[in-house]
């Protein structure tokens, strides 16, 4: 074999190698872009969704301060959500008995 052959066998191995290499490095790199995005997908929802539960705390917080005054059972049944015409007649009932 001569050395101008064996450089030629050279270099078309390291191109299609290279090529492989580069198809390689593109399909990760797509993958990793939608992986990302996802991820971003994802953060955005829980940053969403922890808003909402702050909002939720603040007027669970908020409704206790305002049944404080209502005695024992105000603030249990605040927090439990009985602050309607129910939770009404159980302190009614807690009282008078």
């Amino acid at each position: 074999m001569s050395e101008f052959f064996r450089m030629n066998l050279f270099f078309a191995v390291a191109t299609v190698g290279f090529v492989i290499i580069a198809i390689l490095v593109v399909i990760a790199l797509i993958y990793l872009i939608k992986i990302m995005r996802t991820l971003k997908r994802v953060a955005d929802t829980v940053e969403e969704e922890t808003e909402a539960l702050k909002a939720d705390i603040h007027q669970a917080r908020a409704s206790i301060k305002r049944s404080k005054a209502k005695g024992f059972l105000g603030p249990i049944l605040a927090l439990v959500g009985f602050a309607g015409k129910s939770g009404k007649r159980l302190l009614k009932k807690r009282r008078s008995s």
